[in-house]
């Protein structure tokens, strides 16, 4: 027997274990203790006996859990498992982690309900994974068998990456992209009068649609694949009611669709199941109020709802699966404006992203549920004069959100680099050059419910 790497426990972690190959013929495995937090640590062997840490657990100022088990890797080529213990809950989270080493919690275990301690997770199709949860004696949760859909936001194509939409006159666009241009470019005829209301995965495949709309107030959603699109007939909604957006409100899995009535001053959901309208609830508004964006703010698996108003107040509505609990935040300066929302730091949670309704200046906000954790302002680089944020996703497939930004012909992506924290400014890698749009094309912003916004 040859001994090829001797562990260093407050490095590289401690009771090695759980080793896999992959395709490229390197080796991963977890360490459940040990590494630089003492909370175990996530390993690269590669073929030529390099031996790397990618990923060191942090439970404290991060919680992402600690004692990792066995990992599998992902038709994605993202590496997944499950963390036992720890976290938010203390009852183990579920994570993603890219080739190069930005990790991303997925889910976390409420010990009740949902169980504690997931230990071995494995994948059956393109993005459902399967394991078990059970008590432990921290917890007197149930045992059980779960199954977890990793949706991709905005990917339209089963690729896992988000897809760039562009739409005009009886046409949409479909595209790829990275800091080296697009690819995978897809133009489609669409009907004389529709556009497109809402993105979301309505049937829970985890691949997303897209919803169609018209002045007929009618609905298409054309169901996204890796082999086109399936469209799909809806139903009608009544006068004076407009879409701003799709969030899955009770946690099912499926996106549902969100609704306002700015003349009525009501707000409205329709729970989902693929084309079908299987309940929803009316909510009173106050006057003057409308949704500034819609989003996972505290990693339950459920859509919360951002409200804003004239007065630059922003209130978060967090959803309880049924109704929502409303929280006032803060008063922001004028001048401001939500334009996104993704996660920024991979830690399971969207972050608001800003601009100023000048163009001048952008910068965003780290929310931990409604707590803002860190706040950053910034101007906007001399390269981009002209350009405002059109957009924000995940366009590689590593699990945290990158920037699109337009001047209305042309866009540039700046690539999240995956150092974001409370205490490390994001970063982000610019493309090398602009892209033109198609022509009569602007870019669909799935995060900002702007037929909402006065």
């Amino acid at each position: 027997m040859t001994i090829l790497y001797q562990f260093n426990p407050a490095t590289d972690g401690r009771g090695a274990h759980n080793l896999i190959q992959t395709d490229d013929g390197n080796f991963y495995g977890t360490a459940a203790a040990g590494g630089l937090n003492d909370a175990g640590t996530v390993f690269e062997f590669s073929s030529s006996n390099h031996f790397s840490v990618l990923h060191a657990f942090d439970n404290s100022s991060k919680q992402e859990g600690f004692s990792p088990g066995p990992l599998v890797m992902g038709t994605d080529g993202n590496l997944y498992g499950a963390a036992s213990y720890g976290s938010r809950s203390g009852a183990g989270t579920v994570f993603r982690l890219s080739p190069d080493g930005v990790f991303t919690i997925l889910h976390t275990f409420d010990g009740f309900k949902e169980g504690s301690a997931p230990l071995t997770i494995t994948q059956h199709g393109a993005r459902s994974f399967y394991g078990t949860a059970g008590g432990s004696t921290l917890f007197d949760g149930p045992s059980g068998v779960f199954k977890l859909v990793v949706p991709i936001r905005d990917d339209l194509n089963a690729v896992g990456r988000a897809s760039i939409l562009t739409s005009g006159q009886n046409s949409f666009t479909t595209a790829a992209i990275s800091t080296v241009g697009t690819s995978q470019a897809v133009t489609t005829a669409v009907a004389s009068g529709y556009y497109p209301a809402a993105i979301g995965d309505f049937n829970g495949d985890g691949v997303a649609d897209i919803v169609w709309t018209s002045a007929n107030n009618d609905i298409y959603t054309w169901f996204g694949g890796a082999a086109g699109y399936t469209p799909k007939y809806v139903g009608n909604y009544p006068a004076g009611w407009r879409m701003v957006g799709a969030g899955d409100i009770n946690g099912d899995g499926m996106d549902d669709l969100i609704w306002l009535d700015s003349q009525t001053n009501q707000f409205a959901y329709w729970l989902m199941d693929g084309k079908t309208r299987t309940g929803y609830r009316i909510f009173n508004i106050t006057p003057g109020y409308y949704p500034a964006t819609i989003g996972d703010f505290d990693n339950d698996g459920k859509a919360d709802v951002v409200w804003t108003s004239a007065n630059n107040d922003l209130y978060f509505w967090l959803s309880n699966g049924s109704g929502f609990t409303g929280r006032y935040i803060t008063t922001y300066p004028a001048g401001w404006q939500v334009i996104g929302r993704g996660d920024l730091d991979g830690d399971g949670r969207d972050d608001l992203i800003w601009d100023t309704k000048d163009g001048t200046r952008w910068g965003y906000w780290l929310m931990n549920g409604t707590a803002i954790e860190k706040i950053v302002a910034m101007s906007v680089p001399a390269s981009l004069s002209g350009y405002n944020i059109a957009a924000t996703s995940d366009y590689n497939g590593d699990g945290i959100s990158d920037i699109l930004w337009s001047n209305g012909s042309q866009i540039v992506l700046g690539s999240n680099q995956g150092q974001c924290s409370i205490t490390v400014t994001c970063t982000f890698s610019m493309s090398t050059s602009p892209v033109s749009l198609p022509a009569g094309q602007k870019v669909f912003n799935s995060g900002i419910p702007l037929s909402a916004t006065p």
